[in-house]
């Protein structure tokens, strides 16, 4: 799982909060070494070059079929319900917030790690999340601050979501399940 697609408000509250919001979710999950959508990009696009909304709704709803998952950040919108109606009848997964992909993202990489799975070469993709070698490496050095260490398995610098502690918002207890369909 690589490409995913950032839902949120935009109409409804304050719009120049809500398209920052959308890009720093983005931000985070960029971070974590996944490749977000960011629809509320086209905020704008829109500025230069005005559509009708059922415009903005068609081109949206192209991407989240490419996408491999979604993620809906809080707060009211139709749209976003929409396009989590829409990820359903794809059967994408869904999940309520950042931390919670990052949580799953996490615990799949663990499940990995229980299964014994032995170091690959750099060409191999890991079936959990779909990252090359390399993209793992990346992530670890962005995340945790120092490469993966190979000749251990699947190991992580901290508990928390792939991130440092200074990074983290909100913890989550680990008995807590993440929320996602």
């Amino acid at each position: 799982m690589r490409f995913v697609y950032v839902a949120s408000p935009y109409t409804k509250g304050d719009v120049a909060v809500n398209v920052r919001a959308n890009i720093e979710a983005a931000n985070r999950i960029a971070e974590a070494g996944f490749i977000p959508f960011v629809p509320l990009l086209t905020h704008f696009w829109h500025m230069l070059f005005p559509h009708p909304y059922e415009f903005w709704c068609e081109q949206d709803m192209e991407w989240l079929g490419r996408c491999d998952c979604i993620v809906r950040l809080p707060g009211d919108s139709s749209g976003a319900d929409a396009e989590v109606a829409r990820a359903r009848e794809l059967g994408l997964p869904v999940f309520f917030g950042v931390e919670d992909l990052l949580l799953w993202a996490r615990r799949r990489l663990q499940t990995n790690q229980d299964a014994g799975m032995s170091e690959q070469t750099s060409n191999e993709r890991y079936e959990i999340v779909g990252l090359t070698r390399a993209e793992v490496d990346r992530c670890m050095e962005v995340l945790c601050g120092g490469p993966m260490p190979w000749d251990r398995g699947y190991c992580f610098a901290s508990s928390e979501l792939f991130a440092r502690p200074s990074q983290v918002i909100h913890r989550r207890p680990e008995s807590e399940e993440p929320r996602h369909e």
